[in-house]
């Protein structure tokens, strides 16, 4: 587990203090659905998602985990789309590079 800051992980240094200028590895999680549901089941399952993770109960867990929950934002069905195909270019990208075989 990496933070680009000592918030989640106060006890080891980020990676810029060991000398690793530009890395950045995150974490992330997202509740994914079958290709074709429902517009209407989609956003009422955004919507109540959204709303727990805006209670104090989950908030509180989630930081006591060392986690940080998404702002509001960012938690649209097209910013996850967004930042999947952005996760998948960026690896991929960086697997080239390194002439990786899975």
């Amino acid at each position: 587990m990496h933070a680009a800051d000592r918030s989640s992980c106060r006890s080891w240094p980020p990676p810029h203090e060991q000398g690793l200028a530009d890395f950045e590895a995150n974490a992330w999680s997202g509740l994914f659905l079958p290709k074709g549901t429902p517009a209407a089941i989609v956003s009422r399952l955004n919507l109540a998602v959204g709303e727990a993770m805006d209670s104090k109960v989950v908030q509180d867990r989630v930081h006591e985990l060392g986690a940080t929950l998404v702002s509001a934002d960012r938690r649209s069905p097209e910013y996850l789309q967004m930042l999947v195909e952005r996760e998948i270019a960026k690896w991929d990208e960086t697997n080239e590079s390194r002439q990786a075989d899975f």
